[in-house]
């Protein structure tokens, strides 16, 4: 992969064609399954930044490589619609085919946006809708719009990294699969969150075990809701995140004073983002919404609204786990004594606060907001609170306050405290949560965030 991005030449023309060429092979049905387009593109965009190309157009060239490639999925869907199931691969593997049409027939025209970002159906999307004879226009709108979307995600991490001339081209593939594996982790949470739900066939299988008379009844009994039943996924991601939570604090422990490698290279990258001016703008934006008031300003309408509507449990849970945060991590702020990278702050850097106040926050609004949604927004809603977090999380590498590995353990700290009060919310939760009404706390959260971005700005 070194020699064929070195190979690109450097003229500005040849890589925006290459950049548009990769980024609609990649966006075709069949072969965007077969290539591994997150390399591609991630490779492609370093050598944009080897040459210090327009960012815009960069993005531009992307953009329309990625419509031109799901309107090609589209037209092939939509001619040959008959043939399509008999042909390799699907004559092979039909259930690719009826993933598709299940996603699509669920989400209807938002599948084309929300599927540019959900992996292995990516690809086959278009040419599904073109075989459902989705709306020609209707398609080129969602189209455009998704790919505009899409071309900052994919590109922008390549490019800043290339245009750091001291960073290799290896160690920017290393992190731009280390991106790739924040991804997978999305879509290893959200398996799990289907099958341990209530509902799922492993749930009901271990249910019919522990309601056996014997202790395991018991314990069953006093962690189950009557409405939200026993909080089997919030146990097992307790059982794997305070693990990980553990041995990740050894590993940065044991590495002290110094960062991790890991740690250097994201460093550098993240200079590189540092010197975007709409991209310090967002992460001022992002670390704003996510620290302490920023919290506060979100969560304190939902706890006067459910504490005003006698849902005493689920409020004083919610504050419970906000509470929880800045103790824990002051707490291990000083056990460790961990500096950060820039002198700038006079405190710890480990764990990262924001981290895990975001990711506790936004995790626990998806919990109790998607087990009141129909099922075909769950998924939209768990990956909405996802990247909000990591947006959150990933504002503070902009501003080089804190390390990466910061930021993995402050995540790995939110998840679990995350898990503790879900499990303690199910077991005394007594009543059922309803949601009637509650665009007053929706409310005022905007207007109270308003107030403190207004009166408490981040300088």
């Amino acid at each position: 992969m070194d020699e064929l991005i070195a190979s690109l030449p450097g003229s500005t023309l040849t890589v925006a064609i290459a950049i548009f060429i990769v980024a609609a092979i990649e966006s075709v049905a069949v072969l965007g399954l077969i290539l591994p387009g997150t390399i591609m593109m991630f490779g492609v965009a370093l050598r944009a930044g080897q040459i210090d190309m327009n960012v815009y157009l960069m993005l531009a060239s992307g953009a329309l490589g990625a419509t031109v490639g799901d309107s090609i999925s589209y037209w092939l869907g939509k001619t040959q619609c008959h043939r399509i199931p008999r042909l390799w691969p699907f004559s092979r593997h039909p259930s690719w085919l009826a993933r598709g049409q299940m996603f699509f027939n669920k989400h209807g025209g938002r599948s084309i946006l929300i599927g540019r970002f959900v992996g292995p159906v990516r690809p086959l999307i278009p040419m599904i809708a073109g075989m459902m004879r989705m709306p020609q226009s209707r398609f080129l709108v969602v189209n455009v719009i998704s790919a505009i979307g899409w071309a900052p995600l994919y590109l922008l991490p390549g490019y800043c990294a290339g245009q750091n001339a001291h960073f290799s081209a290896a160690a920017s593939i290393w992190i731009g699969g280390l991106l790739a594996a924040f991804l997978v982790g999305g879509f290893l949470l959200s398996w799990g969150r289907t099958l341990f739900a209530p509902g799922a066939r492993l749930y009901y299988a271990l249910e019919r075990r522990m309601r056996a008379p014997s202790c395991r009844r018991r314990f069953w009994n006093a962690l189950s809701s009557p409405f939200d039943g026993f909080p089997l996924g919030a146990i097992v991601l307790l059982s794997i995140s305070l693990p990980c939570l553990i041995a990740w604090t050894f590993i940065v422990w044991k590495a002290l004073p110094l960062p991790l490698g890991i740690d250097t290279m994201t460093r550098d990258l993240f200079a590189d983002f540092a010197k975007l001016p709409y991209m310090t703008t967002a992460a001022k934006f992002a670390s704003m919404i996510g620290d302490g008031p920023g919290l506060l300003a979100l969560s304190l309408p939902w706890i006067i609204w459910w504490t005003w509507r006698r849902y005493y449990a689920i409020a004083l849970h919610w504050a419970g786990a906000m509470l929880a945060v800045p103790i824990v991590n002051w707490g291990l702020k000083h056990l460790l004594n961990r500096p950060r990278p820039s002198g700038l702050l006079h405190s710890y850097s480990y764990p990262s606060s924001h981290t895990s106040g975001a990711a506790i926050f936004c995790c626990l609004m998806a919990t109790y907001l998607m087990a009141h949604l129909p099922a075909r927004l769950r998924s939209l809603c768990f990956w909405t609170a996802l990247a909000l977090a990591t947006l959150m999380g990933l504002s503070r590498l902009v501003y080089g306050v804190h390390w990466l590995s910061d930021l993995i353990g402050g995540a790995l700290l939110g998840l679990t405290l995350h898990a503790i009060v879900n499990i303690s919310y199910h077991a005394f939760s007594r009543k059922e949560v309803s949601w009637c009404g509650a665009w007053l706390p929706m409310l005022g959260m905007v207007v109270l965030l308003a107030l403190r971005m207004w009166l408490l700005p981040l300088h």
